[in-house]
């Protein structure tokens, strides 16, 4: 897997509810930090990511093709309850009612439990599942933030899937955003990633695509 990273201005907040999809919806939730080893041939990503900073929400972004269908991805972030067993930092999920929206999509209200070392905090956010558009969409509901959205979409691709996630967040504090700034910001740029390999561990070996 070859993932080419580039830092970019702050950015000013955006708070707008549109959606150009993606991702790492975490509910990406892309949700740090790690790398894995895919081969070049089934995974191609960019990426760009805002650097914290208290006077500004930091955001983050990527785009990923990957050699599963966009119904399988979807269905991956879709499965919140099993994010406490891939996803970086999440220690614990509940979801705490299921609905349906006006617009006929189910949305999950969630609280999920983050840890690093001796810090923990769970927030609640809202999961608008939208199968008939491939996209999902998370509103922040309570915690430490006092902003917090994440999309995420799945475009068809030759054989695989377009995957996009999106973030941007910001803390309630200067004394929250120092605490735990850093930690966020690695888990959520993990993501994406934390995603494929729970592809590769349900679906197996991703094959390559074909235009």
């Amino acid at each position: 897997m070859r993932q080419t990273k580039r830092r970019t201005s702050r950015a000013a907040p955006d708070r707008g509810p549109g959606f150009q999809r993606a991702g790492f919806s975490l509910a990406g939730f892309s949700l740090a930090g790690f790398s894995l080893a895919v081969p070049m041939a089934y995974v191609c990503a960019t990426s760009t990511n805002t650097i914290l900073d208290p006077r500004r929400m930091p955001s983050f972004t990527t785009t990923r093709t990957v050699g599963y269908t966009p119904e399988q991805m979807f269905a991956l972030v879709a499965d919140v309850e099993r994010y406490p067993e891939f996803l970086p930092l999440c220690t614990g999920l509940r979801v705490l009612r299921r609905e349906t929206d006006d617009e006929g999509r189910e949305v999950l209200v969630a609280r999920m439990s983050v840890g690093y070392k001796n810090i923990t905090e769970d927030f609640a956010t809202r999961v608008a599942l939208d199968p008939a558009r491939n996209r999902i969409v998370v509103e922040y509901v309570d915690g430490p933030f006092s902003h917090l959205t994440n999309r995420w979409t799945f475009a068809p691709a030759g054989s695989g899937c377009e995957v996009q996630f999106f973030i941007t967040y910001e803390f309630r504090s200067r004394l929250l955003a120092g605490l735990m700034g850093k930690m966020f910001e690695r888990a959520f740029q993990k993501f994406a990633e934390a995603f494929e390999e729970r592809a590769r561990t349900i679906y197996g070996p991703q094959p390559a695509v074909q235009p």
